[in-house]
C-alpha cells in the first residue's frame, strides 16, 4: 500500500473493547451517571434529621367551679416543618405507669395495640396547630374533677377495697398519671383528624414510634367525705395535685 495513502488516512474514533461505543459517547454517558448517582443521594437526603422534641412548657392549675386546666407546649427542632400534629392527653393509674410508656415507645413485648388502651384513657386528642414563629405548638384541655375521678373509677374498676377511709375523709389509693403523646403523622392509627397535613412523611424514623410520649410531672389524688374542711355531697369527688397526706402520729 503506498505511504501517501497511509499518511492521508483520517484516524478512527477509538472503540470501546466492551461497549462498542466511542470516546464521546462514553464520556456523555459517565457524565449522565454521575448526575443521576448525586440526584438520587440528594433525594435520599431531602429530609433533615429531628434534633429535639420535648414540652416547652407545661402547666396545671385548679379553675373556680371544680375543673382543672392542663395547657402543654410542644416544641419540635429539625425535621420537615409540619403545619400540625394531633396531640393526645392521657391518662392512667399508677398501677400501670409501668406498662403505659413501653407499650407506646415500643419497648412492650406484646403484641396488639400500640397505645395500650386497655390502660389508658384518652382525656382529649386535638390538631395542635404550629406557631407563625417557630416549631411549636399549643394544647389545652379544662376537665370536671368529679368528671375524671368518674373516668378513672370507672376505667380501673375501683371499688371500696381500693379506698382509704378514716375521719370523714376518703382517697382512692391508686394515684393518676398524666401524660402528653404525639404520633407520627404517617402513624395512620393515630393520625387519623381532619386537618392534619397531606404530606405526612418523615424521613428515617418508624412511624409507630411515638415524635414524644412524656409523662407530666403530677401526681393526681381521687379524693372524697371532708376535702379542704368541706364536706363534698354523697358521691361527688374532688381531685388534689401531689397531694401530701400530714402523718397523724406526729
Amino acid at each position: 500500500m503506498p505511504c501517501d495513502r497511509i499518511q492521508n488516512r483520517q484516524p478512527r474514533e477509538s472503540i470501546h473493547p466492551i461497549k462498542g461505543v466511542g470516546i464521546k459517547t462514553r464520556h456523555a454517558f459517565y457524565g449522565l451517571l454521575v448526575c443521576v448517582v448525586f440526584a438520587s443521594a440528594a433525594a435520599a437526603q431531602h429530609c433533615p434529621p429531628i434534633y429535639e422534641t420535648y414540652l416547652s412548657e407545661v402547666s396545671l392549675k385548679h379553675l373556680q367551679g371544680g375543673s382543672l386546666r392542663f395547657q402543654i407546649e410542644y416544641a419540635k427542632h429539625g425535621g420537615q416543618p409540619k403545619a400540625a400534629y394531633q396531640g393526645y392527653l392521657l391518662a392512667y393509674l399508677d398501677r400501670d405507669a409501668g406498662k403505659v410508656p413501653a407499650m407506646i415507645t415500643g419497648e412492650s413485648t406484646d403484641e396488639g395495640d400500640m397505645l395500650g388502651e386497655e390502660y389508658v384513657v384518652i382525656l382529649k386528642t386535638a390538631l395542635i396547630q404550629r406557631s407563625e414563629e417557630d416549631q411549636r405548638y399549643d394544647f389545652e384541655f379544662e376537665i370536671d374533677c368529679d368528671e375524671l375521678a368518674k373516668k378513672m373509677i370507672a376505667h380501673g374498676e375501683l371499688t371500696e377495697k381500693d379506698r382509704t377511709v378514716g375521719g370523714g375523709w376518703g382517697q382512692y389509693n391508686d394515684k393518676i398519671r398524666i401524660a402528653f403523646f404525639v404520633p407520627f403523622l404517617q402513624n395512620e392509627r393515630y393520625s387519623n383528624l381532619d386537618g392534619l397535613p397531606e404530606e405526612k412523611h418523615e424521613c428515617g424514623y418508624h412511624p409507630k414510634r411515638p415524635l414524644i410520649f412524656q409523662e407530666l410531672p403530677y401526681e393526681l389524688s381521687i379524693q372524697f367525705g371532708i376535702v379542704q374542711a368541706i364536706r363534698m355531697e354523697e358521691g361527688q369527688h374532688h381531685i388534689q395535685i401531689n397531694f401530701l397526706r400530714p402523718n397523724r402520729a406526729q
